[in-house]
């Protein structure tokens, strides 16, 4: 997502007759699937080819990058401009309150007790969405009409990204310990103006290997009670009667079902410090 549409911009300051790609992958032999799904809204009407051997072509343009990993994650002004123009036309169906959940794909890992958290966050009246269920023009529907969007630190919220803008509350869950929420939450900020609620209430992190800190495969185990207040601080719940702590026979069961996602068996490690959320 981030890598594939980095040079789209180019399309409303000089509309090419086709975009070329390189595949990473000799096996693709043409773009389908998400892929298609996401360039058939940024550049409708423009044909796309799979190059994978030396071509000439008549008048050949490099766009520079607009978007991407790293400092340009904020995106170009230009870049920003075609994502605007392009959402406008986007249909605005979906609820006013997203929780975006990664609890039904089985090759993601996530937080504990995850279902408690889309639990508490309905009984606030948010609906779930499941990235892996939806198309790529069905999540953006939900995150253009949405008004407040929770979500742990994943990749889904840089597709939120292109759908974000000023007049949405955000939120950013912890799952790991580690630096990796800081290209979600600069891009987001480029959108909204400001930066997105950061919470790191984690406790303990659930990894493999002890001496390493969490990652991807890694399960977070977060302080429920202060996940809650901070997201009543920041406006993105209201009655805290209607939020609970998981059970010690539910945390049991969660690390159970998240063990069965893994090769090897999760250990506990304790979040000695804290990773401080910092301004972006």
């Amino acid at each position: 997502m981030l890598e594939a549409t980095t040079r789209l911009w180019m399309t409303d300051i000089e509309k090419p007759e086709s975009y070329l790609f390189m595949p990473r992958r000799d096996v693709l032999s043409e773009i389908r699937g998400w892929h298609k799904e996401v360039y058939d809204i940024l550049i409708p009407d423009i044909p796309t080819r799979l190059v994978s051997k030396p071509v000439s072509v008549e008048t050949l343009i490099i766009p520079g990058q607009g978007f991407g990993l790293g400092t340009i994650v904020e995106g170009t002004p230009e870049f920003r401009f075609m994502l605007r123009k392009r959402i406008e036309e986007v249909p605005a169906d979906g609820p006013e309150k997203v929780y975006i959940s990664r609890s039904r794909n089985p090759n993601f890992a996530s937080v504990l007790n995850e279902n408690v958290l889309e639990e508490n966050l309905k009984a606030q009246g948010y609906a779930i969405l499941y990235p892996e269920k939806m198309t790529i023009l069905e999540q953006l529907s939900w995150y253009k009409s949405a008004t407040h969007v929770v979500g742990t630190d994943c990749s889904a919220l840089h597709l939120f990204g292109f759908a974000a803008n000023p007049d949405k509350n955000v939120s950013i869950i912890l799952r790991r310990n580690t630096n990796d929420y800081v290209h979600i939450a600069r891009q987001i900020k480029a959108m909204i103006g400001r930066s997105p609620e950061v919470i790191n209430s984690l406790t303990h992190q659930w990894v493999q290997d002890l001496t390493k800190d969490g990652n991807h495969k890694s399960y977070g185990e977060i302080d429920f009670q202060e996940t809650g207040l901070r997201l009543k601080e920041a406006g993105l719940v209201d009655d805290l009667n209607r939020w609970r702590c998981p059970s010690a026979e539910e945390q049991e069961v969660s690390v159970e079902r998240s063990n069965k996602r893994k090769e090897k068996p999760l250990k506990r490690k304790e979040v000695g410090v804290r990773l401080p959320c910092e301004a972006i």
